[in-house]
C-alpha cells in the first residue's frame, strides 16, 4: 500500500540466494499460491522461471478449502510449496508424493506446524517485510536438533545484514531489540513518499555511506546464530504487566454487528493506574456488557476494555484524522452494561456498594453489576479483599469474589460459605470441557491471583485454576498453617481430584510452589493418565537449617514486596508475617525424595543463579527434564514476555503417563 520500490537487483540477490538454498532445479514445481499483489509472489514467479522449473497457478477457491488443496498437490506434482501458516495449519499433514519442501512465511510459526510438517518434508520458515525483498532471514527446520520451544526465522541471507538495536546500539545475544536489516536486500523507499523514507531508511551507523531499514519488529539473536521474532514494537501499550496493540482490539471491535468505527486508547483511572477505553460509534444502542462477551469469545481477557463509550461522531484533526486526544475520559457509567440497576437493600449493602464505587471509580454501582464487567482485576481484587476488611469488617476471600462477582452474590457467599470449602479459584474467564485443567501452585506468598495474567494468556489452550495457600484468609481461625511442605501437597491434591473430572492436567508450580507441584505430581500420577509437570524458578534445594534473623529479613522484605503490589496497607500484618514466615521455613526444611515417571519442565529464568539447582531435578524423575530458558528475572517469570513458553510447552508437548 505505501508503493514500495524494490529494485530489480534486490530481486536477483533475493531470487539466485533461495535458488541455491532450496536446490530448485529444472525438475521442480512450484505452487503459485500468492497474488501479485502480495511481494511473496515475486519469490515464487522468479525462482521458477529463472530455473527453467514449471509454475503452477491456483484458484483461491482452491487455496483456501484444505482438501481441494490437498487434491491439487498431487494431482498437479507440485515439488514447492510456500504459504502462510495459517493455511499450512489447515492442510492435512502427510507424505506427499512429490511434494520436497515447505516453507512458512508471512506469519508467525507455531513450533508444532514445523514439527509435523518436517516429519515428511524439508521445511523452511522465512521472514523480512517487503522493504527488505520479500525474505531477508531464513531457517530450515531440523527438529533433532532444535532446542528452543519456538521456531526461529533463521539467519540472513547473503548479502544481507541484520542488527538487533537496543536503544540504537547493538544488543548481546539474547536481548530483545529492534531488528533492523541492511544490504543489497534494501528498498529504495516508498513511491512519492520523501518522509516515511526518510523516517524508515536510516543511515546506517555500523557501514558509513549505507542505509538500514528500520522495521519496527522485535527479535533477538540466539546463541547458535539465528534469529527469534518476538513480534512488534510500535503502538504497543502496557497494562498490569501486559504488551497491548490497540489496533488488535480495534480490529474486532469492527466487526461487532452495527459498529461503523472504534477506537481503542488508554486512559488514566481513578486509582492513578490505566485501563482501556473504547469508543464506538454505530446506529444501535450498545449494551457495554454484550459487546464486552463479544470479545470476550476472541481476545484474552487482558485486552477487554474496562469501558465502551458510545460517540455520535468521533472527534477528528483539521487534517481529518481521528483526534485521540480529544476523544473524553470515559464517565465512569459508559454504555449500559445490559444489567438492571438494583439499588442497596440495607446498611451493609449500601456499604459495600460506596467501597465498589470508589475502588472502580464508578459513579453508580448496583447489587447485581459484575465486578470484572465494571473494569475490576486481579490487583483490585486484592485491594479489595482489604478494604472491606478495614471499612466494612467483612472478611471475604479472593475465590468468592472470583466465583460470586456481584455484591449480591458475594454478600451471600460470605454469609452461607463454610471453612472447609475448595480453595480453588477459576483464573479462566471462559473454560470448556474439552480443554485440559491446568493447575497453578502459588509462590511463598500463597495466592493463586498472581496467575491471573498467566491464564489469560493460555485460556484457549486450557481451563486455568488457582489454589490458595491454607492459612492464607488469616481470619479464618479453623485454618492452621501447613506444617510441611508434604502437607501443602496433600491438601492440595485432595482439592484437585475433587475438582478434576477427566482429561489431561498441568500443574505449573512457581518457585515455593514449585516443591509443594513436585510433590503432587507424585501423589496424583498413579490416579491420573495425563499429567504434565511444570516447575519454575525452584531449583532442588539441601536441607539447611533455619536462621530466625534470615527468615525473619526475608519475611519483611516480602511483606514490603506485597504492600507495594497491592498498593494499600496490609490489614493483620503480624498474621501475614506469620504466614510468610512459616512458609520460608517449611522450604528451608524441605528435601524432596522419589521419582515421578513423567517429564519435568524447568523453566530457568535468564536472571536465576540456581540453573544447576534446576538442572538437579533430573535426579527426581524417570521420564528426564525438557529445560527452558525464559527471559527477565525471578519476578518477571509470569509476565507476558514469557506467555509463549508457557503456550508452547502446553500446546506442543503431550505429557506421557
Amino acid at each position: 500500500p505505501k508503493g514500495v520500490l524494490v529494485e530489480h537487483r534486490s530481486v536477483v540477490n533475493l531470487i539466485v540466494a533461495q535458488r541455491a538454498a532450496f536446490g530448485i532445479s529444472g525438475e521442480d514445481n512450484v505452487l503459485q499460491a500468492s497474488d501479485i499483489s502480495f511481494d511473496a509472489s515475486v519469490e515464487q514467479v522468479f525462482i521458477a522461471l529463472t530455473s527453467g522449473a514449471r509454475l503452477t497457478m491456483i484458484d483461491k477457491a482452491v487455496l483456501l478449502e484444505a482438501e481441494k488443496l490437498e487434491a491439487f498437490i498431487d494431482d498437479y506434482r507440485i515439488t514447492h510449496v510456500h504459504l502462510v501458516p495459517g493455511i499450512l495449519a489447515m492442510l492435512p499433514v502427510k507424505k506427499y508424493t512429490y511434494l520436497k519442501r515447505v516453507i512458512a512465511g508471512g506469519d508467525t510459526c507455531p513450533k508444532d506446524l514445523a514439527e509435523k510438517w518436517s516429519v515428511h518434508h524439508q521445511f523452511y520458515n522465512e521472514y523480512g517485510p517487503t522493504e527488505t525483498t520479500v525474505t531477508s532471514i531464513m531457517h530450515q527446520y531440523d527438529p533433532a536438533k532444535e532446542q528452543q520451544s519456538f521456531v526461529p526465522v533463521g539467519r540472513p541471507l547473503p548479502n544481507t545484514i541484520v542488527y538487533i538495536l537496543k536503544n540504537d546500539r547493538l544488543a548481546p545475544a539474547g536481548v530483545i531489540g529492534e531488528i533492523c536489516i541492511g544490504g543489497d536486500c534494501l528498498a529504495r523507499g516508498y513511491l512519492n513518499r520523501p518522509g516515511y523514507t526518510e523516517a524508515a531508511f536510516v543511515l546506517n551507523p555500523f557501514k558509513e555511506g549505507e542505509r538500514m531499514y528500520r522495521t519496527g519488529d522485535l527479535g533477538r539473536w540466539l546463541a547458535d546464530g539465528t534469529i527469534e521474532f518476538t513480534g512488534r514494537k510500535d503502538n504497543q501499550v502496557k497494562i498490569r504487566g501486559y504488551r497491548i496493540e490497540p489496533e488488535e482490539i480495534e480490529e474486532v471491535l469492527r466487526q461487532y454487528p452495527s459498529v461503523v468505527s472504534g477506537i481503542v486508547t488508554v486512559k488514566n483511572n481513578a486509582q492513578g493506574g490505566k485501563e482501556l477505553v473504547a469508543y464506538i460509534t454505530g446506529s444501535s444502542v450498545f449494551s457495554a456488557s454484550e459487546i464486552k462477551t463479544y470479545l470476550g469469545r476472541l481476545l484474552p481477557a487482558y485486552m477487554i476494555p474496562a469501558h465502551i463509550v458510545q460517540l455520535d461522531v468521533l472527534p477528528l484533526t483539521p487534517t481529518g484524522k481521528i483526534n485521540r486526544k480529544a476523544l473524553p475520559d470515559p464517565d465512569r457509567s459508559g454504555v449500559s452494561e445490559g444489567v438492571e440497576y438494583i439499588a442497596p437493600r440495607n446498611a451493609i449493602e449500601k456499604k459495600v456498594t460506596t467501597i465498589w464505587q470508589e475502588l472502580l471509580g464508578r459513579e453508580k454501582v448496583g447489587i447485581s453489576d459484575h465486578f470484572f464487567d465494571l473494569g475490576g482485576h486481579s490487583i483490585l481484587a486484592m485491594k479489595l479483599q482489604l478494604i472491606m476488611r478495614k471499612e466494612s469488617g467483612i472478611h471475604i476471600k479472593i475465590q468468592d469474589l472470583y466465583n460470586h462477582p456481584t455484591i449480591e452474590g458475594l454478600l451471600s457467599a460470605v454469609a452461607t460459605r463454610t471453612h472447609a470449602g475448595s480453595r480453588i479459584i477459576q483464573l479462566s474467564s471462559r473454560v470448556a470441557e474439552q480443554k485440559k485443567n491446568c493447575y497453578f501452585i502459588p509462590p511463598v506468598l500463597g495466592n493463586a491471583i498472581l496467575f491471573k495474567p498467566l491464564a489469560a494468556a493460555l485460556q484457549d489452550s486450557c481451563n486455568c485454576y488457582g489454589i490458595q495457600y491454607r492459612g492464607l484468609e488469616r481470619e479464618v481461625a479453623e485454618e492452621p498453617l501447613y506444617g510441611s511442605i508434604l502437607e501443602a501437597a496433600m491438601d492440595m491434591s485432595r482439592q484437585v481430584l475433587a475438582h478434576h473430572s477427566k482429561g489431561e492436567m498441568v500443574i505449573i508450580g512457581y518457585s515455593m510452589g514449585a516443591a509443594i507441584a513436585f510433590e503432587m505430581a507424585k501423589i496424583l500420577e498413579p490416579a491420573l493418565n495425563n499429567l504434565q509437570l511444570i516447575l519454575v524458578d525452584r531449583g532442588v534445594v539441601p536441607v539447611t537449617h533455619p536462621d530466625n534473623i534470615s527468615v525473619s529479613k526475608e519475611a519483611d522484605w516480602l511483606m514490603s514486596k506485597y504492600k507495594a503490589l497491592i498498593g494499600v496497607e496490609i490489614g493483620d500484618e503480624a498474621a501475614l508475617r506469620k504466614f510468610l514466615v512459616n512458609n520460608i521455613e517449611l522450604l528451608n526444611r524441605y528435601e524432596p525424595t522419589g521419582k515421578i515417571n513423567n517429564k519435568i519442565y524447568t523453566f530457568i529464568s535468564a536472571g536465576n543463579k540456581s540453573v544447576t539447582a534446576m538442572d538437579a531435578w533430573n535426579a527426581f524423575t524417570n521420564g528426564g527434564i525438557i529445560p527452558q530458558f525464559i527471559q527477565g528475572d525471578h519476578w518477571e517469570a509470569l509476565t507476558d514476555i514469557n506467555f509463549r513458553f508457557f503456550e508452547n510447552a502446553i500446546n506442543t508437548e503431550r505429557p506421557n503417563k
